[in-house]
């Protein structure tokens, strides 16, 4: 039963840097489609 509250744990810290990697990425694709249309209209 000890076992299982770490386990928790785990999972819950993997989840924390999969957020940070989403900022990266909506940065560059606002970028690229946000930057482009506003742009050319």
């Amino acid at each position: 039963m000890t076992a299982k509250p770490p386990g928790v744990d785990k999972p819950d810290k993997a989840a924390e840097p999969s957020p940070p990697v989403i900022p990266p990425v909506e940065t560059n694709g606002q970028h690229q489609t946000h930057d482009e249309p506003v742009k050319t209209d």
